[in-house]
């Protein structure tokens, strides 16, 4: 039989969470990771697409991973997507949540 869709990978994300003020100091965010299974898919070399990134720089991407995982709430910025099972390590260039899934460009 047929798959539709390729093998799901399991991946890990690296954030920083946003600060907050504590007792009138202000406390710094600290990494943290979150765990996702999807789908990566390669971008083709004949297409070239350019995402902003949070500094609004125009990047070529290298990826896209879908995921069923919405962006946590307390991330400030996204740091790295890491896929042990493709030996992927990339910088996230953005992050968009649509109804039924998010994308993660790489």
């Amino acid at each position: 039989m047929v798959t539709r869709y390729p093998k799901e990978h399991e991946a890990v994300v690296v954030y920083d969470s946003t600060g907050h003020l504590e007792h009138g100091e202000w406390v710094p965010g600290i990494h943290q990771k979150v765990y996702l299974s999807g789908r990566f898919d390669h971008s083709n070399s004949s297409r070239h697409v350019l995402k902003k990134n949070a500094n609004g720089d125009l990047l070529e991407v290298y990826g896209e991973y879908y995921t069923r995982i919405r962006l946590p709430r307390e991330a400030e910025h996204c740091l790295t997507l890491c896929i042990p099972g493709l030996g992927i390590e990339r910088p996230i260039i953005a992050w968009e949540n649509y109804q039924t899934h998010s994308v993660i460009y790489v």
